[in-house]
């Protein structure tokens, strides 16, 4: 997976040596759309920053160790056509 990303992106991500050296939290949106994507979040567990995490793509995510925050109605703005099933944003937060 990493070895398509583009020159500028650190491949793999590094994350911060101990948590708060670098960032305050770790937040991601719309990176569930593929679903080899889902070691990330593993990997923002181990962090050991507070997680945020917005996903419209997968109805059935459960991740272990966030709570569900809210369901939303979104679109992109301008919008692009995109299924209305992908307008339904969930915001997970981890547990404190």
């Amino acid at each position: 997976m990493w070895g398509q990303a583009p020159g500028w992106w650190p491949s793999p991500p590094r994350w911060p040596a101990r948590a708060g050296s670098e960032a305050d939290c770790v937040s991601a949106a719309d990176i569930l759309y593929d679903r080899d994507n889902l070691p990330l979040l593993e990997r923002f567990h181990h962090s050991g920053l507070p997680i945020l995490l917005a996903d419209s793509r997968i109805p059935d995510l459960d991740p272990p160790g966030l709570t569900l925050l809210g369901t939303w109605q979104a679109s992109t703005w301008p919008d692009l056509g995109e299924a209305g099933e992908y307008n339904r944003v969930r915001i997970f937060a981890s547990e404190p």
